[in-house]
Parts: C-alpha cells; structure tokens; sequence
C-alpha cells in the first residue's frame, strides 16, 4: 500500500519531507550537544559536521524515494513501446489482408462476369432437336424407331449422337430399346461401341442386354463374369474397325479352346452355337477360317480329333456340333465322325444327328450310300420324326447322300415311302434280311 502511496506523491512533496527529516535530525544531534555544555551555534556546527555532506545525503535520500517512481515509468515506457510496435504489425498485416482479399474479390467478380456473359440465354446455342428427342422418349417402340434413324446416318454421327443422348434417357427399358437397330442385321459399324454404353449401365438389365449382343462381336459371354473381363477385351478392340475385332476376338476364342480342358473346354466349344455370323460375313471376315487356323503349328486342326475321339460323350457332343460349323475343315474330321457315328448310342439320338450334322458340313459325305448306317439312318428318320433328326439326319445327310430333291417337309411317312421304292437299292449285301429293314418293312 506504501508503495503505491509514493509513486502518487510530487517530486516537490518528496522534497520538503527529505529536508524536513534531514533539520529534524540536525536539531537533535545539536541539541545533543548543546547540553553537553556547548552553545547554540557550536553544537550546530558540530552537528552538521558530524552529519557529513547534507547534499549527498539529500540525493541519496531522493533516489530512494524516487527511484520506484522511475523504474515505473521506464518500464512503462518500455511496454508502450512494444504496444505501439505490435499495434503497427498487426495494423500492417491487415492491411496487406485486406489489400489481398479485396484484390481476389475482384478477380472472382470479374471471372464470374465472364462466366455470366457466356452463360447468358443470348449468346447460348440453340439446342439440338435430336439430343432433345432422347429427353421426350416414352414407350420402347419410339425409342427403337429413333434408334433406327440414328442408325441410317453417317457411322461416326449416329454413334456421336448415342454417346452424347444415352444417359438423358431415363428409363432402362428405353436404353435397351435404343440397342436393337445398332446390332440387327450384321450391326452397325460403331456397334461395339454403341454396346459399350449398355455395358457400363448402372441397371443390371441393361448390362446382361448388352451381354447378350456382345456375345456376337466377342465370341465370349461376359453374362456372370467379372466385369474386369469384358473391359479387357473392350480395351483391345475399341479402336479396331468392326471386321478387326470380330477376327481378333476369333483368335482369343481358339486361345481359350486350345488352353481349356474338361467342363470348360465343353462349355468352350458349345458357345460357337450361339453365335451369330453374320457380321462378320457382311465384312468379308472368315472369321471361322481364323479360329480353325490361328495358332500356327498349334491350331485346332490338331486338337478336334482328340476331342471326337474323347471317351467322354460330353466332349464327343460338343466336338461333332463344333466341326459341322467348318465345311472346309470338316472332311479332315470325318473318319472321327463316322467312328463316333458307328458307335453311338441310338437309344438316344443326339449323338447320330451331331455326327450326321458334321459329316453333312463337308462338301462330300465320305460314306457308302446304301449301307448298314446309311440303313439305320432311315429307320432313325422314320422312328424319330423331330425336327432335328429331319433337318440334320434326314435333309442335312441322307437326301444329300442319295441326291434326293430338296424338301423340308419331308418326315416319317416321305421316308417309309422311299423305302418302299428303293429297298433293292440294299441288295447286294445282307442288310435286307436284317433287323433295320424288317422294321422298316412293318411300317
């Protein structure tokens, strides 16, 4: 409390107090002396001699009442120095701040003035009737009608126009409509790529649509598998013409066949009868001669046979049904064939209709006309009237065989008459006397 008492008194105050104590302190020590036996003016000589200098007590005295006081307003002095430096700083960093955030405000009012003047209806181009037509689309049937007419433009411009239009069609079912006028007929020539957007749908349905087409131009099905493997191939052959993906895509399918064994082999084998030819053939593409040949020394030429030879009848099925789609290649198989043909199980009949099938693809069937197979061919024909054993055993094998005049409509009864003209025909050997032409005579 004292010392706060000080620092609020006057320097003149201070003054009077330290010559007031300093005369009380001379008198005493005068009057010390006087009684002593000294008179008044000695013992006050006395005094001040015995007090040393008056003077330098007096400053002394004054620094220690004054010298708080300084230290004060030094140290305040210092701390106003530092207030009014940090005050200068932080008064600086603002306003380069300021300076900073004004000057991007600026830019960002006059980038958006930009934005606004090249954005505005004015200046906007008229938007396209066709891509309009994608936002307007209701039922599949319109949907496929102007999927048609896109279709008919130049390659690159109705592809364009299917990139760009796809994702403003909101239903699936329209998306899947827009497809079939890209891929009927031997396709477009931009269908894989139209396909690609099907592909890559979010809806599920879209995508197995897509697999479905696709099959054709992959010789693969993508349905149930990773999709990493469709955009495998797709990454090979989006930028080849249609003709060079359907050959390459040929090869890989040969790759599979003569790296596959078992299950997968037979599963391999059965995808070639679901392909559709067609597009290729509309391109010049040999697509088959491809498949059957590539793999120089290791093609399939090599492999089939072992395959019709295979002790598994699964296999034997696949392979026969796998050849008759090779006319050319088909003849150096038919020894094979007729061995699977002499030996099948004719309890059921699609072992013989393959082996008829494959024997039929080649441009000469390799077999005696009137013989013991021949023979139970046409008992076949007459106890089994389906519609493959007459397309593939009656018209496909034996009317080619005996040279008869094309006729689809021929079945059991046109067979049991045939027999009847022409059972001599089996003269020359035993056949007659056989159980097959007994049959055949009862009917």
């Amino acid at each position: 409390m004292g010392w706060f008492e000080r620092a609020e008194r006057s320097e003149a105050q201070v003054e009077a107090e330290i010559a007031a104590e300093l005369e009380f302190h001379l008198e005493q020590r005068a009057r010390q002396l006087a009684e002593q036996g000294l008179d008044e003016e000695q013992a006050r000589a006395e005094a001040e001699r015995r007090f040393g200098s008056l003077e330098r007590v007096r400053r002394e005295c004054r620094w220690v009442q004054m010298g708080e006081r300084i230290m004060l307003q030094r140290i305040q002095l210092a701390l106003n120095v530092v207030l009014a430096s940090a005050v200068a700083v932080l008064g600086w960093s603002f306003w380069q701040s300021n300076a900073h955030t004004q000057d991007q405000l600026y830019k960002l009012s006059a980038l958006l003035e930009v934005r606004a003047a090249e954005l505005a209806p004015q200046d906007a181009p008229a938007p396209d009737p066709l891509i309009e037509r994608f936002r307007r689309l209701e039922d599949p049937s319109a949907a496929a009608t102007f999927a048609s007419e896109l279709a008919s433009r130049e390659p690159a411009s109705g592809s364009n126009y299917m990139q760009e239009g796809w994702w403003l069609v909101q239903d699936p079912q329209l998306r899947i409509a827009l497809l079939a006028p890209f891929v009927d007929g031997g396709g477009h020539a931009c269908a894989i790529q139209i396909l690609h957007l099907a592909a890559t749908d979010p809806v599920a349905a879209v995508r197995e649509q897509a697999f479905l087409h696709l099959k054709h131009y992959a010789w693969r099905d993508f349905k149930g598998k990773p999709q990493s493997i469709y955009h495998e191939w797709y990454a090979d052959v989006r930028a080849a013409s249609l003709g060079d993906a359907l050959s390459r895509s040929a090869e890989r399918y040969s790759e599979r066949l003569r790296a596959s064994s078992g299950p997968a082999l037979v599963r391999e084998l059965e995808l070639i009868e679901e392909i559709d030819l067609e597009p290729a053939l509309l391109r010049g593409r040999d697509v088959l001669h491809d498949l059957w040949w590539s793999g120089g020394e290791d093609n399939l030429n090599g492999h089939v046979e072992g395959w019709l030879r295979s002790e598994d009848p699964r296999l034997q099925l696949a392979a026969l049904r796998f050849v008759a789609h090779f006319p050319r290649e088909a003849e150096a198989q038919s020894d094979a064939a007729i061995d699977v043909l002499a030996g099948a199980d004719w309890k059921d009949p699609e072992q013989p209709v393959a082996a008829c099938r494959a024997l039929g693809a080649c441009p000469q069937i390799p077999l005696e006309p009137y013989s013991a197979l021949t023979l139970r061919l046409l008992r076949l024909c007459v106890e089994s009237d389906t519609p493959d054993v007459r397309r593939h055993v009656g018209e496909g094998f034996l009317a080619r065989l005996w040279r008869l005049a094309p006729d689809p409509e021929r079945g059991a009864p046109q067979w049991v008459s045939w027999w009847k003209e022409n059972r001599d025909r089996f003269e020359k050997s035993k056949l007659l006397e056989g159980d097959h032409a007994r049959w055949l005579d009862a009917r």
